[in-house]
C-alpha cells in the first residue's frame, strides 16, 4: 500500500467525520457572516510571506498549510473563501485538498510553478474579498 492510499484511503479523499465543524451561523436576517479567509497549501516561504503580508494588508484572514492532512483540518475549521494550492503537491493530495475545499465552499485556486509571489498573494487576496459576498449570501432554507 502506498503512502498517499495510508494517508487517505484507497480512493484518494480524506473521509468527513461526523465532528467537523458547523458552518457559520445565520444572523436574524438569514445571512450567514463569514469573513474572508485564505488556506494556502504547498507553497515555498517566499510566496506564504507575500500572500501572508497582502492579506494582512486586506484584512483577510491567513492559514498556511504544508501537506495534505493539515490542510483538510484547516479547512475544516477556518471554512476558507479561497484554498490556493502550490505545484509541490502530489495529484492525490491536491484532488483530497479541493475535494474538502469545495465541500465546505471555497473556491480552489491552482498556483502555478514560478509564479511570482507578489503577484500570486495580490490575486489570492482579491479573490479572497470578491468572493467573500458569495460566502455571506442568504442562508438556505430548507
Amino acid at each position: 500500500m502506498s503512502f498517499v492510499a495510508r494517508r487517505f484511503g484507497s480512493a484518494g479523499l480524506v473521509p468527513v467525520t461526523a465532528g467537523e465543524a458547523p458552518p457559520p451561523a445565520p444572523s436574524p436576517s438569514g445571512v450567514s457572516l463569514r469573513s474572508p479567509v485564505i488556506v494556502v497549501v504547498g507553497v515555498d516561504d517566499v510566496t506564504a510571506r507575500a500572500c501572508k503580508t497582502a492579506a494582512l494588508q486586506g484584512d483577510v484572514g491567513f492559514v498556511r498549510a504544508a501537506q495534505g492532512i493539515a490542510a483538510c483540518r484547516a479547512i475544516r475549521a477556518a471554512r476558507p473563501t479561497v484554498v490556493a494550492l502550490g505545484a509541490s503537491l502530489w495529484r492525490d493530495e491536491t484532488y483530497a485538498i479541493a475535494e474538502v475545499a469545495r465541500s465546505a465552499g471555497a473556491r480552489v485556486v491552482q498556483i502555478p510553478a514560478g509564479a511570482p509571489a507578489e503577484r500570486v498573494a495580490i490575486e489570492l487576496t482579491l479573490a479572497a474579498m470578491l468572493d467573500a459576498p458569495a460566502a455571506t449570501a442568504p442562508a438556505a432554507t430548507g
